[in-house]
């Protein structure tokens, strides 16, 4: 069996990455490695390769849910990112950054604080219901 990278230095690809390397292993530093296939395409396109190849992959949340279920439905997940534990490397929280250059600097940190606010009304109830094809798509700020 292979393991499809999308070795596309997105977020998905950098938390590969840390995994790879918590367990002594840097595939991408060989010049051929006959277990691991890298493949620098879009996140369903390379769920779909993985699901065609029959190869293991790691691919975040929102993409599995918007990926058709004709490709999903060849997959087996094997660990996915629970709530119940902040320190899960798995864990998918919906975050928001502020960029050094914001042009509404005062409505950005308002908005900021509604993000963080865990009341009723505040961001994280929003995260907590927030559902793409029925699932629920990020976890609470542990």
């Amino acid at each position: 069996m292979r393991f499809l990278s999308r070795y596309d230095k997105s977020a998905t690809n950098i938390k590969e990455c840390e995994l790879f390397i918590a367990i002594g292993q840097v595939p991408w530093a060989l010049t051929y490695s006959n277990w691991y296939h890298q493949y620098p395409q879009f996140p369903r396109q390379a769920l779909s390769a993985a699901s065609s190849l029959s190869e293991y992959t790691l691919t975040d949340r929102g993409t599995w849910l918007s990926t058709p279920k004709n490709v999903t439905s060849k997959l087996k997940v094997f660990k996915r990112g629970l709530d119940d534990d902040p320190a899960d490397p798995l864990l998918n929280p919906g975050r928001v950054l502020l960029g050094k250059h914001a042009a509404e600097n005062k409505v950005a940190h308002m908005f900021m604080s509604w993000v963080v606010d865990t009341g009723d009304k505040g961001g994280q109830a929003v995260v907590d219901k927030f559902m793409n094809n029925g699932e629920v798509l990020y976890s609470k700020a542990p």
